[in-house]
């Protein structure tokens, strides 16, 4: 697992604005990436302290969190569900999560 002391950096508190959990309730942090302003946003998937796993994903303009800021988040009881129906193609692909029957790119020859 990944040392839970990202968390402690202003970017990923003002992520955790935009989660449905508070960034106390994480247990082990998964997978994440770092992101830059008006740019790849912040995100992260977590194990939770109460068993399930969440994800938040969130983004901040040139000037920063005040100005313009926005995010997702979600959790499920697994880690699969959460890839699954929660974690979009996109986010799975950034984390290295991918889901072969989700997000394989057919070829114009398969």
């Amino acid at each position: 697992m990944i040392n839970k002391t990202i968390l402690d950096s202003y970017d990923w508190q003002e992520a955790f604005q935009y989660a449905d959990f508070g960034i106390d309730e994480v247990k082990n942090v998964i997978a994440y990436e770092e992101g830059e302003n008006d740019g790849a946003s912040w995100v992260l998937v977590a194990e939770l302290n109460d068993g399930r796993f969440g994800y938040v994903d969130a983004w901040c303009d040139y000037t920063g969190w005040d100005c313009q800021a926005g995010g997702s988040s979600g959790t499920a009881d697994t880690l699969e569900d959460l890839k699954r129906w929660e974690l979009t193609s996109s986010i799975r692909r950034r984390l290295n999560m991918v889901l072969e029957d989700l997000d394989s790119t057919p070829t114009q020859y398969q």
